[in-house]
């Protein structure tokens, strides 16, 4: 897994799929160590953007699943989230909405509030986000924050990811007081952390400065951003983070174009 942490997913995919044939031999092909290392292939092949890969694999940690500990399992619950994941990067929505109600059904039913159908409300509600339906999006991200914060406490990293995820909705609904409110305990509860994860804070923080420009706080939105685009830059091992780069710079840029552009007598707002 060393190339993982390295962020060296193409030399990490034949090696895992090596093991898992080797596993295969040794312990069976329904094996709970076969479906372990299928749900890390299918979490690979979806950072190398290799959706069918991905789909077959989580395909068949489902029915593995299903055969081995019950059709109503959390090990099925958790699979279907995997899958749902899978379709919602892939643009099939619908599919991945029925997917994650199906997860949170059963999670629902074996324990109740929990984590675990915490986070896949999070997931439902942010693939409503990605469709537009914010009316639908927010009670289910509420909802989510709600048991969140019963089961893990409000400062607790994914308690955080699921705030960050509500106040995005709220953006986006144009609900820009409240969504800043959000962000800003969102990000007071990573720094209050030894090692906040790099990502998370990334995200909160260029959620948070695309809101204030929003609202028409043009500094506070810079120094975010500017904020975010150190962590990104230090991120080099995490595509996620290396992405962004661009992205945030180009932000600044357009940032930059206003002031200028306010100081020569013009009038147009920048967008997020």
């Amino acid at each position: 897994m060393r190339y993982l942490e390295h962020g060296k997913c193409d030399a990490a995919q034949p090696l895992l799929q090596r093991a898992t044939v080797m596993l295969e031999s040794l312990n069976g092909p329904q094996s709970a160590e076969v479906n372990i290392m299928l749900t890390r292939q299918a979490w690979l092949c979806r950072r190398l953007g290799k959706h069918g890969e991905a789909e077959k694999a989580c395909r068949r940690v489902v029915k593995i699943s299903e055969d081995t500990a019950g059709t109503s399992s959390h090990e099925v619950a958790l699979a279907l989230n995997n899958l749902a994941v899978t379709y919602r990067e892939q643009g099939r929505y619908s599919e991945a909405d029925q997917l994650y109600k199906r997860s949170a059904s059963i999670h629902k039913a074996v324990s109740g509030d929990s984590q675990e159908t915490a986070m896949v409300l999070s997931n439902q509600a942010w693939l409503l986000c990605e469709e537009g339906e914010l009316h639908r999006a927010l009670p289910v991200g509420e909802q989510a924050l709600r048991m969140a914060e019963k089961m893990l406490g409000p400062g607790h990293t994914q308690t955080v990811i699921v705030a960050r995820n509500v106040a995005t909705i709220l953006h986006r609904q144009g609900q820009y007081n409240e969504a800043g409110a959000l962000f800003s305990r969102c990000a007071a509860f990573l720094q209050a952390l030894k090692q906040p994860p790099p990502t998370t804070m990334m995200g909160v923080l260029a959620g948070w400065a695309a809101n204030c420009v929003c609202l028409g706080h043009i500094n506070d939105a810079e120094r975010l951003y500017e904020q975010a685009l150190g962590i990104a830059r230090a991120e080099t091992a995490s595509p996620e983070a290396t992405s962004q780069v661009e992205i945030i710079e180009a932000l600044l840029n357009r940032l930059a174009l206003f002031r200028k552009q306010k100081a020569a007598g013009g009038d147009k707002e920048p967008k997020p």
